[in-house]
């Protein structure tokens, strides 16, 4: 068996998922402008919402932790995505992050990124996205480039 069969689907409206964890983010993060872009027709997609949550909770924490060790206030900016494609959901979050010690134009899976949070191992939130994308038969990719970072992820519906 595959490890796809271990999630419970419902039709969710994906906005709708996107706005609660923004919700959340921005009570915890309240400094921190969140810029949303979503499709004008509504996207009612099969998913587990606790996990879809999960991600975009550890994105946008990730993105949070990328702007705050910025010095400047402008240059702070943390924008996510979400669009529809086919059988896919695509989730994007970009974030300024400065200069990094390892920059690359393609993206790549987790374990290029170490933690921000932690001093030693990889990011426990980029693994875990990257675990659920998983399950989900999709992917979840990484990149730091010219003072953003982007994370891709693409869920299989």
């Amino acid at each position: 068996g595959s490890d796809t069969a271990q999630i419970t689907k419902a039709d969710e409206v994906a906005e709708e998922v996107l706005a609660e964890t923004v919700r959340k983010f921005r009570k915890r993060f309240p400094q921190m402008p969140v810029h949303v872009k979503a499709p004008d027709e509504l996207l009612v997609v099969p998913m587990d919402p606790i996990l879809i949550e999960q991600v975009l909770g550890n994105l946008l924490e990730n993105a949070v932790m990328g702007c705050l060790s910025l010095d400047q206030k402008e240059e702070r900016r943390l924008e996510i995505s979400v669009r529809k494609a086919d059988a896919t959901l695509l989730l994007l979050v970009k974030n300024s992050c400065g200069k990094q010690e390892r920059e690359s134009e393609s993206f790549e899976n987790y374990k290029a990124f170490p933690s921000t949070k932690h001093a030693q191992g990889d990011g426990y939130g980029l693994r875990s996205i990257h675990t659920i994308a998983e399950k989900y038969g999709g992917s979840a990719e990484f990149r730091a480039w010219d003072g953003t970072f982007t994370a891709r992820v693409v869920l299989n519906l």
